[in-house]
């Protein structure tokens, strides 16, 4: 990405990378989120889940 580049809305990594800014969740935690954990009525995010590497 260059100086020029933005994350606007468009960007695929736009919706990722603001919950993860304002949540303040892992990254392994970000990647294990689905649509059930997200509750917009409440403005709650449930982490119940993340992502792991094994090697």
């Amino acid at each position: 990405m260059t100086k020029n580049e933005r994350i606007n809305e468009d960007h695929p990594f736009y919706l990722p990378f603001y919950i993860g800014l304002h949540c303040s969740v892992r990254v392994g935690e970000l990647c294990g989120l689905e649509w059930k954990h997200i509750n917009f009525d409440e403005m709650v995010v449930e982490i119940e889940q993340q992502l792991i590497n094994k090697k």
